[in-house]
């Protein structure tokens, strides 16, 4: 297969895992069958075909899917560890008015349990807590892409053939059809017109 360019779909690709993985209500769609990382996988493949030549292996198109989750989870990162540390203060007022309106006593004293804790902890250990939690979601991006971009060669590949067609072959070596005449003698004539002495 040719040299094609695989920066600008995995980039692309990444940033659509990055952007919607890592925004407030809209990383919910993760949720959904890894909504966000399979269709990033699905676009970067996409443009991946759109540009190239020749078919796109199933290889290829894990290889770009990798790529771009690869690309959306350092996007996460980048942007998901300073949401998580601003939504610290809402996530647990928004928890406290849950365990107000649900009237399950189990389920009060869960969410008060986790609220508590949330607030006794320094902003030093909710740093860690939220790296570690970017890497464990960088690592589940990049395996969810790279089935996306398996999934993008299947829908979207509708070329078929060899990417190297064999070359014609040589034609074939015929031996000459008669033998080379030896030389004439430079003392006696030459021979006549039938093969005879003059």
């Amino acid at each position: 297969m040719p040299v094609v360019d695989k920066q600008k779909p995995a980039l692309v690709g990444g940033l659509i895992v990055g952007l919607l993985s890592s925004l407030p209500v809209v990383n919910i769609g993760n949720a959904c069958c890894c909504l966000w990382a399979l269709l990033g996988g699905v676009v970067a493949t996409k443009m991946l075909i759109d540009r190239s030549p020749q078919p796109v292996k199933a290889g290829d198109g894990a290889l770009i899917g990798a790529l771009a989750g690869g690309c959306g989870g350092v996007i996460s990162m980048i942007i998901g560890i300073p949401l998580s540390l601003m939504m610290g203060p809402m996530a647990m007022g928004f928890a406290q008015r849950i365990a107000e309106m649900t009237s399950d006593p189990n389920v009060q004293q869960i969410i008060q349990q986790m609220t508590a804790q949330m607030q006794t902890q320094s902003i030093g250990q909710r740093l860690v807590r939220s790296i570690f939690s970017a890497i464990f979601l960088a690592i589940f991006l990049v395996g969810f892409t790279t089935l996306g971009g398996l999934l993008g060669v299947a829908i979207f590949e509708k070329r078929k053939g060899t990417d190297n067609p064999s070359p014609p072959p040589y034609p074939p070596q015929y031996p000459p059809q008669y033998p080379p005449q030896p030389p004439a003698d430079s003392n006696g004539p030459g021979p006549g017109p039938w093969g005879g002495a003059q």
